[in-house]
């Protein structure tokens, strides 16, 4: 959801009378006004691929947008996925010093080849972007492909030469890793995102935008890293643990973690986390807090059930964001 100009700081409020300006954007509400630029093109002899879940972004307007969001300049070293038939790429190319493109789908060779010829700031990398090596990047501009949208943002995240990235995504999924501690959305993702970076939705992107349109709506997100929050001795044994503990997100902490053992442990454990916290539920709990919680059950050997895929999406469904 985008702040009013006033909660947004200095820098951020200059970039944004910069977009109002160029773009038509309210930015104060968020409405978009009528767009008046013309969509652009398809090229006739290209057909979506929908195992690949191909769906072009046409509107130029949303794709100066993303990239002024990004802040792009001459020294940056951009990753693309998924450039497709290309809008975005070419707009690319034209503000950073380097574009990064990883495209799986060789229909889109020839024209992606000659527009790396035209510019010389573009490297293609043929294959899945998700099992492939990624050269140094510095940000990520991106329509990321849906049904690989959150084991890519985790890649990014995971990438520790990259500072920022602005993708476009799923909006429901958006606003589950941008959601703060007590809103509908906020889950075991969305405290492994903010560990590390800052998550902001900065706009919803509409289906009339794309060809051939989703059967969703679409936001964009920025990420922004920083510092990490907290850190996970054993990383597998900290996922687990936060997929425990929103399994019973409703429950207090010390509720929720009641049945754990063994017992003696556990009191340790708790011992480090301050009264106000333990009585406070776990969906209303801060990131900082969980991992704290998670490390000093981890010192202390409590077992932790592994929780299942099937509990984790039952989870999931149940505390959707609206």
């Amino acid at each position: 959801m985008t702040r009013s100009p006033s909660s947004v700081p200095k820098k951020d409020r200059l970039s944004r009378a910069s977009l109002k300006k160029r773009t038509g954007q309210n930015q104060k509400t968020g409405d978009k006004i009528k767009q008046k630029t013309p969509l652009l093109p398809v090229p006739k002899d290209i057909r979506p691929d929908y195992r690949h879940g191909q769906n072009f972004l046409l509107d130029p307007d949303i794709l100066d947008r993303e990239i002024a969001y990004a802040n792009i300049t001459p020294e940056d070293q951009v990753l693309e996925i998924g450039p497709g038939i290309a809008h975005l790429t070419r707009k690319l190319t034209q503000k950073a010093g380097h574009v990064h493109a990883f495209e799986i789908d060789r229909q889109f060779e020839s024209l992606l080849s000659d527009l790396a010829t035209e510019t010389g700031t573009l490297t293609l990398h043929w294959g899945d972007a998700a099992a492939l090596s990624w050269p140094d990047v510095n940000k990520v501009v991106a329509n990321l492909p849906y049904k690989m949208s959150l084991p890519l943002i985790f890649r990014i995240l995971e990438t520790e030469t990259i500072e920022l990235a602005v993708v476009i995504i799923q909006e429901r999924l958006a606003r589950r890793l941008a959601a703060k501690p007590g809103q509908n959305g906020y889950s075991r993702i969305s405290v492994s995102l903010q560990r590390v970076a800052t998550a902001q939705v900065l706009e919803v992107v509409k289906d009339r935008a794309f060809s051939p349109p989703p059967q969703i709506d679409s936001a964009m997100l920025r990420l922004k890293r920083i510092r990490p929050r907290f850190t996970f001795s054993d990383p597998d044994y900290g996922r687990n643990c936060l997929d425990y503990f929103f399994l019973r997100r409703d429950s207090a902490l010390a509720e929720a973690v009641a049945d754990l053992r063994p017992e003696a442990a556990l009191r340790r454990a708790l011992s480090h986390m301050p009264k106000t916290i333990l009585k406070t539920p776990i969906f209303s709990q801060a990131p900082e807090s969980l991992g704290k919680l998670a490390e000093a059950l981890w010192r202390e050997s409590v077992d932790i059930p592994k929780v299942t895929t099937e509990e984790k999406q039952k989870s999931q469904q149940l505390f959707r964001p609206k």
